[in-house]
């Protein structure tokens, strides 16, 4: 595509994450030229603009999401944008469709009350205890209340954002249904999610005390996933990469080797193991917060940290099966 094509101020669309989202182009970087094109006519010094350095040598555009805060403003390849046209159109609502389309099966996966069979992302023992034993259940049951200090009354809540959901369904489907496992250690692994996290926070220039307080969170989230992870956060089919994982890695820590995708589930499971911790009102109303702000950058930052599925081996297939 040219910059004549998608000129600033030119509606566009562009892909973000799955999906496809209306546009605005504010500035222009065209590929191989030492400027950026601001307006019609006004071209300004490359050096005075922050452009990635992976789209130094290419084309790219600075773009504003429609409906979105000014913060979510990025700069982009020219392969995620999109000419505004009929066809273009009608490609975003057949995204919103194959998405739509996986709607029951999102509630089904979200609501924990549902008497009907369902998949399981994480709560209340993920697939772990999926086909498994009731002594199994029990155990891990144990351990997970062994984690808190007391039961509190108090309850935790929060909304699992849609695009968060249509990929913990995907996760769900990958796993259980092709028999395919996430390939570990991830590309960026939860440590360097909530360490990058950190640092788009610090751009925000926040106070000392909302600093102090984030920080706090994620230590705690750190925590909590560290010590769920293999109790509640793994599906059946997973337990044998896990068990391999802690057999040739003696400091392991999950936060350094599981990503994105555990993370999600322990987000859908984090109301139930909250409800067994001793904590006020304020705390749970502070880490409720706090879990939202983190899913909203999780959302529009999901290429960043989307993880590949990979085939297993016959012998792995057959042995997880516990055959």
């Amino acid at each position: 595509m040219s910059t004549d094509t998608f000129k600033p101020n030119t509606r566009v669309l562009a892909y973000h994450g799955p999906l496809i989202y209306e546009a605005k182009v504010l500035k222009v970087h065209p590929q191989d030229e030492e400027y950026v094109l601001v307006g019609e006519d006004k071209k300004v010094p490359m050096s005075k603009m922050s452009i990635p350095q992976h789209l130094h040598s290419v084309t790219g555009y600075f773009l504003h999401y429609k409906g979105w805060k000014a913060k979510w403003d990025e700069w982009v390849p020219v392969e995620r944008v999109l000419e505004y046209n009929e066809a273009n159109i009608g490609l975003l609502k057949q995204i919103r469709e194959e998405i739509s389309r996986k709607h029951k099966l999102v509630k089904q996966v979200m609501n924990p009350s549902s008497p009907k069979k369902r998949p399981n992302t994480g709560t209340s023992g993920t697939g772990s205890t999926n086909n498994g034993s009731t002594n199994q259940t029990n155990s891990k049951k144990k351990k997970t209340e062994s984690m808190t200090a007391g039961k509190s009354n108090l309850e935790i809540g929060f909304t699992i954002r849609p695009n968060l959901k249509y990929l913990l369904i995907d996760d769900w489907e990958y796993i259980t249904r092709n028999r395919q496992l996430l390939d570990i250690p991830s590309k960026k692994p939860v440590s360097t999610i909530l360490n990058e996290y950190m640092k788009f926070k610090m751009k925000e220039k926040k106070s000392s005390n909302d600093i102090n307080v984030i920080k706090e969170y994620l230590e705690g989230l750190k925590i909590y996933f560290n010590k769920s992870l293999g109790l509640v956060l793994l599906y059946k089919f997973e337990r044998l990469q896990y068990q391999k994982l802690l057999k040739e890695n003696s400091d392991f820590e999950a936060i350094n080797y599981y990503g994105l995708e555990h993370l999600l589930r322990l987000f859908v499971s984090l109301p139930g193991l909250i409800s067994q911790a001793s904590m006020d009102s304020v705390s749970l109303g502070v880490l409720g917060a706090q879990t939202v702000f983190l899913m909203e950058y999780l959302d529009h930052n999901l290429s960043e940290y989307v993880n590949e599925y990979v085939n297993v081996t016959p012998d792995y297939d057959r042995l997880a099966r516990g055959g």
